[in-house]
């Protein structure tokens, strides 16, 4: 790959860091402008450190605001802190040759590039974990949890989309919703992601014979689909399964739909590291019914802890089980067909532990990082060109 400067912004550390530390390490990397907390437990390479620019004031305070459940505040520090994560990149961004930046995060110094720079201005490529915005909007309408208002990031990622120069995105399936709703497909490239190994330390024990639990790791959201897990789990057995949430709720979440349940229930809360892994091991089965999810990183990392997966198809990591092995697909709201797969785990016990077996060898076989490393040079140095050429 022909040398390059790249500065990457992003509001948090997920995938962003692994895209960081593949610039870092292909000498590429001038800046992360990053907002993640410093407080946060995520390791980051000495290395790296080095090359991070930290613009985490507004983010720690959008994070007290949220686990307090302060909704008047919370906003506005989405907005703000998008806004200050902006106007801190153009600093290095104008001195690099490709700015890859978070939605919300990238659009005010695009347009100063291009204001200042002209056509010397450097390549800008929106890194995009989720679906298209229009189709965010479309499915969450079905859900009834569509503000009337459009709301700012929504607004401003359009902008973004539109002007950018490339996209990049985690799956197939978002690829085809950013098509769908009338994007270039040439402007797109996927990427996808790789699960944080550091999480994995161990294998789901064997299961057979005991209550099938089921997993459910993630913002506890109308996006995230889990009425609909709740209702297919309403057709089992009730002695023999227990549901098991992971993560927090959103205050626009109807619980309802979890009171009366004849099956049991636990909430346990925001869990990572071992305590994340421990909840892998103590589960039958993770289910992912998003109505909308770019990607769901927790899918490989179930697999890694041989924790079968059962993903909806508007999930991006349901192509990692598209084929059936270690785990299968169903169609978002299909509470029928998502019951009739648990069900077969259910009074199947040898099933479940061959598609445990199945989901940690799947793992193994796909979690070399190298493949990742290779998309995403191979996208960036693309769209740079790709610039260059069209100047």
């Amino acid at each position: 790959m022909e040398t390059i400067s790249i500065t990457l912004n992003s509001p948090v550390y997920g995938h962003q860091l692994s895209y960081a530390n593949t610039f870092l390490k292909h000498q590429l990397l001038k800046r992360f402008i990053c907002g993640a907390s410093r407080f946060s437990p995520t390791s980051v390479p000495p290395a790296l450190l080095e090359r991070m620019v930290r613009v985490d004031v507004l983010q720690n305070i959008f994070l007290a605001s949220y686990k307090y459940s302060v909704p008047l505040i919370t906003e506005p520090l989405t907005k703000a802190s998008r806004y200050r994560l902006d106007a801190a990149s153009y600093k290095y961004a104008e001195s690099s040759d490709v700015f890859v930046f978070y939605p919300g995060a990238g659009l005010g110094t695009m347009r100063k590039l291009r204001r200042n720079g002209g056509k010397q201005s450097p390549c800008c490529i929106l890194d995009m974990p989720t679906s298209h915005p229009a189709f965010i909007k479309r499915e969450l309408a079905c859900e009834r949890a569509c503000t009337k208002k459009t709301p700012f990031l929504e607004t401003r990622c359009l902008a973004e989309i539109e002007e950018a120069d490339g996209i990049l995105v985690g799956s197939d399936f978002s690829k085809r919703t950013f098509i769908e709703f009338g994007v270039p497909a040439q402007k797109i490239r996927v990427v996808g992601y790789c699960s944080n190994t550091r999480v994995m330390s161990g294998y789901r024990k064997e299961t057979s014979g005991e209550v099938l639990r089921v997993l459910f790791v993630g913002q506890i959201t109308a996006r995230k689909g889990i009425r609909y897990l709740v209702d297919a789990m309403k057709s089992l057995d009730p002695s023999r399964v227990e549901l098991l949430l992971v993560g927090a709720f959103s205050k626009e979440f109807d619980r309802s739909c979890l009171n009366g349940l004849p099956f049991r229930c636990r909430h346990l809360g925001v869990l990572r590291g071992e305590s994340l892994s421990k909840a892998f091991a103590e589960s039958s089965v993770l289910v992912l019914p998003s109505v909308e999810d770019g990607f769901g990183l927790v899918v490989p990392e179930a697999m890694a802890h041989s924790v079968p997966v059962l993903v909806s198809q508007n999930a991006g990591a349901c192509e990692l089980v598209s084929d059936g092995v270690g785990g299968g697909v169903f169609p978002a709201r299909d509470v029928e067909k998502l019951a009739s797969l648990l069900r077969c785990y259910q009074i199947d016990s040898q099933k479940l532990d061959t598609d445990s077996r199945d989901a940690r060898r799947k793992w193994s076989e796909n979690r070399d990082s190298r493949v990742i490393e290779e998309r995403l040079l191979k996208a960036v140095s693309g769209f740079a060109e790709h610039s260059s050429d069209s100047l």
